[in-house]
């Protein structure tokens, strides 16, 4: 307490120094000294705690992801996966054949690790296995029901730019070929 008094004195009376006893210490390395002290504080306790410089908002919070025995767990996996179901099944942007994740994302509103999270963790499967099942459900659809398009038609339909890519992932998908898969429906 005597330390406060002895500083507000030598402020009011615009002293230089500081004369305790023997010491004649210089006013400006004190404050230089309590500014440097100050600093290192606050990196200190950014460093051991970071969640106190980061400005989150709720939905940053609801897509935050814990540890669990089982891996990583995202929070509101289901309703991410639902909104990501809907969008496709109306929107339908799979039908781009130009559609990537970021562009995906996008559309949905999240990030695209997260959009790839939810799509590996969610769907048990990749990006592009995802997004190419339902070009290949789609073309199921049209191989069955419009049997005056051609194969190459369908393929430009659904979304696939080169149909080597579209026989190898529609055979992945369903064990045959395009035209196997109509001649045999």
């Amino acid at each position: 307490m005597s330390l406060v008094i002895v500083l507000i004195d030598m402020w009011q009376s615009k002293r230089a120094n500081l004369y305790l006893g023997v010491l004649d210490i210089n006013l400006e390395y004190v404050v230089q000294f309590g500014v440097f002290l100050l600093v290192n504080i606050i990196i200190f306790q950014g460093l051991k705690k970071p969640s106190l410089f980061q400005q989150l908002n709720s939905s940053d919070i609801a897509m935050v992801s814990k540890k669990s025995t089982t891996g990583t767990k995202i929070i509101g996996l289901s309703e991410s996966k639902e909104t990501v179901e809907k969008h496709l099944n109306v929107k339908k942007p799979y039908l781009n054949p130009d559609l990537d994740l970021n562009t995906l994302a996008k559309e949905l509103g999240m990030k695209p690790k997260f959009l790839s999270q939810v799509i590996n963790e969610g769907f048990h499967t990749n990006y592009y296995d995802y997004i190419n099942s339902y070009r290949i459900r789609d073309a199921k659809e049209l191989l069955l029901n419009f049997r005056d398009m051609s194969i190459k038609e369908i393929m430009y339909a659904v979304g696939f730019n080169s149909r080597s890519v579209f026989n190898t992932v529609f055979k992945q998908k369903t064990g045959i070929t395009p035209s196997r898969f109509r001649s045999l429906k």
